[in-house]
């Protein structure tokens, strides 16, 4: 079995090259945390030229909206990845979800 921080750092660097290829930028860092069955991973410095704008018009409900549309369709990807990152069996259950 592979150590925890080299798996936290392999995911992350997953996370944000993920991110940087679908979304344009990825973010400044990625911290993740993993204590099985759980991994949580956490951005920062994550808002593309593009969002900045809508947030500077007050229009972060459509930043959102994006950003959940852009995650939904990177689940299975994301999911698939984890599994075999960290070599854990097929779970029944894992949500992958944001938190505002």
């Amino acid at each position: 079995m592979q150590e925890a921080r080299p798996i936290q750092s392999e995911v992350s660097g997953y996370i944000s090259n993920l991110l940087r290829q679908h979304f344009g930028k990825g973010p400044a860092s990625v911290y993740v945390t993993i204590k099985r069955p759980y991994i949580t991973i956490h951005f920062r410095g994550f808002v593309s030229p593009m969002e900045k704008i809508l947030l500077d018009q007050e229009e972060g409900k459509r930043v959102l909206e994006t950003r959940d549309f852009m995650f939904n369709a990177l689940k299975p990807e994301i999911l698939s990845e984890l599994l075999t990152i960290t070599s854990w069996n097929s779970p029944s259950y894992m949500p992958i979800g944001t938190w505002r």
